[in-house]
């Protein structure tokens, strides 16, 4: 079935600016459906992409930030710390982690700057929950 596209303003068909936000502390939603998807090829790993709003007050409300988590035994640290700020903890189901269980949840994360291609774009730090030490190992 064919989609059929709004041509009725020009201006809203051009692409989007990087979002950029200060960095700092920031509360958001999952806004997309997650699932498990493969990497670009050669890898043979997996990944969850993840689209997240930010849902403080204030200038940045409303504002997006994507981020993959790779699947790998070298990056299921990154997966865990994603499922306990979502606040399901992995070691409740025998380290299992149900994706559509986290469609939704409200969590919190440390956002920083890089540079993307020349460009500035924010980036997902860390992601906090209640108990973590903050410091990187």
């Amino acid at each position: 079935m064919p989609i059929k596209i709004d041509m009725s303003n020009p201006d809203e068909l051009k692409r989007k600016a990087a979002v950029v936000v200060d960095p700092g502390l920031y509360h958001f939603v999952v806004t997309n459906k997650l699932r498990e998807v493969a990497c670009k090829a050669p890898s043979e790993n997996t990944m969850v992409k993840l689209c997240l709003k930010i849902i403080d007050e204030g200038e940045f409300e409303g504002k997006l930030i994507w981020d993959q988590i790779v699947i790998s035994p070298k990056t299921m640290w990154n997966l865990y710390q994603f499922s306990r700020s979502c606040g399901i903890d992995p070691a409740d189901n025998d380290g299992l982690v149900e994706l559509p269980d986290l469609d939704g949840c409200e969590l919190t994360a440390e956002v920083d700057t890089d540079m993307y291609l020349g460009k500035p774009r924010s980036i997902i730090k860390a992601y906090r929950f209640e108990g973590d030490d903050e410091e990187a190992e």
